[in-house]
């Protein structure tokens, strides 16, 4: 079977920055790529993570959440989480339909 475009992209890495006072705290900015292994999940190359169902995509990105909000103390993607930086983004631009 073929793969399709849906005219999404998918985000992979989280950005972590903490500031104390104003100030970059040390250590930081951290990045977090969901195509790393974590607790329960293994590494995937790119072409893997594009290929991931719908499902298996969602199933992966909330274990990733949760992961991250675990190691971040505080973190929420709900609440801190920059617009235009989503899981998934509809971009035809960048993933046009059907190729």
């Amino acid at each position: 079977m073929a793969l399709i475009n849906n005219g999404y992209k998918r985000g992979s890495k989280v950005i972590v920055e903490k500031y104390i006072n104003d100030v970059m705290a040390t250590g930081y900015p951290k990045t977090y790529n969901a195509l790393l292994s974590f607790p329960g999940y293994n590494a995937l190359t790119q072409a893997q993570f594009a290929e991931l169902s719908s499902a298996a995509h969602t199933d992966r990105m909330n274990a990733f959440q949760s992961y991250v909000e675990g190691e971040e103390a505080g973190s929420s993607f709900t609440d801190n989480l920059v617009a235009g930086f989503e899981r998934r983004i509809y971009d035809t631009t960048s993933c046009p339909r059907g190729w």
